[in-house]
């Protein structure tokens, strides 16, 4: 998978979370420390973003931009900037500023649209702006959070140079526990966006029974529908097989949270190819296959094979040759009451044996 489709990918479904007005809510209520943004219903909050970052030419398609009815005579902005790259943006404060200006110019001509001559009154006011960068990196955030300090001669002309700073939510910030804690869609939002390889994946089989019940028992289909996305898109990133993918999210949105996660091998056939390659398989024998990865091919095996797919479609989706999976799939076919770990054991003696 290229570096672009993985970029979009992370794009759209870090999109898909905040462009949903109730995890929005929920993000403000356990993120940010404005107290008038605690409690937020998903009615007050309204999506503005495809009035502004087509202005962006793509540049910012994960961008969303939301104004927010504190109550029915006042509102206020927040822009989200989504960064998943661990290397910071140095124009950061810039790109605010640009944002910014492009609300307050469109709020004015709005208001104006409404009441002529309005925006030249002593008592007209423009909203407030929240500006939030949500960093998924696992590097600091060394940037510089306040618009002044990108300016030269600040010290001398702080008083002409206009100033504001914005929020960083670095999600390797806070722990798991810190996390799940919230209760929430959004909780299992941010702990998957937490996960940056096939390894973390079993971080997940470690979440409480009581939290994963919670959510499969009040979590509206909507927000379902989000987490399924997320969860897709990071299994995309680490080469899942798409039927496995569709067989995940399928779970997410059946309401099958408790045993979601323990039957799901932590694996990356990508790097699993190569690794086996590197520790020399020579064509016709399996003795490049560590215990490791014949442990989790043998799991992707046993459950296409309950699928009802043939030797030469298993090795298609796995991108492997017949010749490489054959004594798993064998193993399989000839003990099918048996579980992976036992089909593990057979293939261990097996290749003692040799």
């Amino acid at each position: 998978m290229s570096e672009g489709t993985v970029r979009n990918e992370q794009d759209q479904g870090a999109k898909i979370i905040f462009e949903n007005a109730e995890m929005c809510a929920q993000f403000l209520d356990g993120y940010v420390p404005i107290d008038c943004l605690k409690g937020l219903k998903a009615e007050q909050i309204e999506d503005m973003s495809s009035r502004f970052v087509t202005m962006w030419d793509n540049e910012r398609d994960s961008d969303v931009v939301k104004r927010i009815h504190l109550n029915p005579d006042l509102a206020m902005y927040l822009i989200t900037i989504i960064e998943h790259q661990s290397k910071v943006d140095y124009t950061m404060v810039m790109k605010l500023l640009r944002y910014m200006v492009m609300i307050w110019t469109d709020y004015e001509k709005e208001m104006e649209r409404k009441k002529k001559g309005i925006t030249k009154t002593k008592d007209f006011k423009y909203p407030a702006i929240l500006p939030i960068v949500y960093f998924e990196g696992t590097t600091n955030w060394n940037v510089a959070t306040h618009f002044a300090d990108r300016i030269a001669l600040n010290n001398i002309f702080a008083e002409y140079i206009p100033d504001f700073r914005y929020e960083v939510i670095r999600v390797h910030d806070y722990s798991d526990d810190e996390i799940i804690s919230k209760r929430n869609e959004f909780s299992l939002v941010m702990f998957v966006n937490k996960l940056k390889n096939s390894e973390d994946i079993k971080k997940l089989k470690d979440l409480p029974l009581d939290y994963l019940e919670n959510l499969q028992e009040n979590s509206p289909r909507h927000l379902l529908e989000v987490i399924a996305t997320v969860v897709s898109t990071f299994m995309h990133r680490i080469n899942v097989p798409k039927d496995e993918i569709a067989d995940f999210t399928d779970q997410i949105l059946e309401r099958r949270f408790p045993m979601l996660f323990d039957s799901f091998e932590a694996y990356d056939v990508q790097e699993i190819r190569r690794t086996s390659r590197e520790e020399g398989w020579n064509e016709g024998h399996d003795t490049g296959w560590n215990e490791g990865h014949a442990s989790t091919l043998i799991a992707l095996v046993h459950k296409k094979i309950l699928k009802g797919k043939s030797l030469e479609e298993i090795a298609d989706e796995l991108e492997e040759t017949p010749e490489r999976i054959q004594a798993f799939y064998d193993i399989v076919k000839s003990n099918p009451a048996k579980t992976p770990e036992e089909f593990l054991t057979i293939w261990s003696s097996q290749r003692t044996q040799k």
